[in-house]
């Protein structure tokens, strides 16, 4: 039997150090039929060219098939990703960011976990590391003011927030605790039945994995198969500023999904068929605002008012809801 194609994509801007680390990870993968899609946002260094030189060698004979392409201009993480969807001709899509490692048995364990579930969504557990400890050569290190410890601990966090919830979905629910896009691992049709990433810069990760979830249930390998790079210019550090606005939209996405009618995921939370688990959760996470401006009816040991509760937006684009905040937030900056 053929072993199922995979296509890597690999989102990249601004990366000159890291991107031959990134690219060796992929190359030294133990599964065989990969194709390497790098799409570069359009980078002020030499990312693109680093990434070029290398791909013109014998190091591309690693791979079926290397697409190679740049946006004519800077369009945001979400952008580069669906051009990579698109040009993606696998069976399933793995994405590794431009500063990330994967390590050697990653897609291999990725696809036996979603081949011996059923699944069409995988990820793994994820450890940190930056350049002194790289250059030390242990996975220890301190807290900093540049790395703290909140982030240091990734991997501890990450366990800790799916073990808390009765189920992965409401873990999911609750935060993308796959941590980034890099980690995501799941089948082309699934991708093409979301439709992509949302035009988000902060969240676009974390609304496509609730979508997924509506879908299909995602499997947690609890094994470290991604190294998350730290450093000073990660992008979550300057778009945190965007987190909350784009948390409802998030949110609202995925409540008008699952108001629609039974979700496809059996396993979905959802009030259809977790009435007591749904409600109690989406009291605890202070989500039942969100919840009830989605037309969703009040949930049993909350008060509503008429003011507080938005009027049902049926196909309210969750767009509009973010440019409408983004003007507040901008005059707030």
């Amino acid at each position: 039997m053929k072993l199922p194609l995979v296509s890597v994509i690999v989102p990249s801007y601004n990366h000159e150090t890291y991107i031959l680390e990134c690219l060796k990870s992929i190359h030294e993968q133990t599964h065989e039929r990969l194709e390497l899609i790098f799409i570069d946002d359009n980078s002020t260094d030499r990312t693109f060219d680093f990434a070029k030189a290398l791909l013109g060698t014998a190091f591309s004979k690693r791979f079926e098939n290397i697409v190679l392409r740049r946006n004519p201009k800077n369009s945001g993480a979400h952008i580069s990703l669906n051009v990579g969807l698109d040009l993606a001709e696998g069976d399933y899509v793995a994405i590794i960011n431009s500063d990330d490692r994967f390590r050697p048995r990653r897609i291999e364990r990725l696809l036996n976990a979603v081949s011996e579930s059923g699944s069409e969504f995988a990820f793994t557990a994820v450890d940190t590391f930056s350049e002194s400890r790289s250059k030390a050569g242990s996975d220890a290190s301190e807290a900093t003011p540049a790395f703290p410890e909140s982030l240091i601990l990734l991997r501890v966090r990450q366990l800790l927030n799916i073990a808390r919830d009765p189920t992965l979905g409401y873990s999911l629910l609750r935060q993308n605790v796959a941590i980034s896009t890099g980690n995501f691992f799941f089948s082309r049709r699934l991708a093409n039945d979301i439709g992509g990433f949302q035009p988000l810069k902060y969240c676009h990760d974390w609304d496509f994995i609730l979508q997924a979830l509506v879908r299909t249930q995602p499997v947690f390998v609890d094994e470290v198969l991604y190294d998350y790079r730290l450093h000073p210019t990660n992008s979550f550090r300057s778009l945190q500023h965007l987190a909350q606005v784009e948390t409802e939209v998030v949110l609202r996405r995925f409540f008008r999904a699952i108001l629609m009618g039974p979700a496809p995921n059996p396993k979905c939370p959802s009030p259809q068929r977790d009435m007591g688990n749904f409600e109690a959760f989406v009291a605890k996470a202070y989500y039942s605002k969100f919840w009830a401006k989605e037309g969703g009816n009040p949930l049993e040991g909350e008060r509503v008012t008429a003011s507080s509760a938005a009027k049902p937006t049926g196909t309210l684009s969750g767009f509009r809801i973010l440019s409408e905040a983004l003007k507040g937030a901008q005059q707030v900056v």
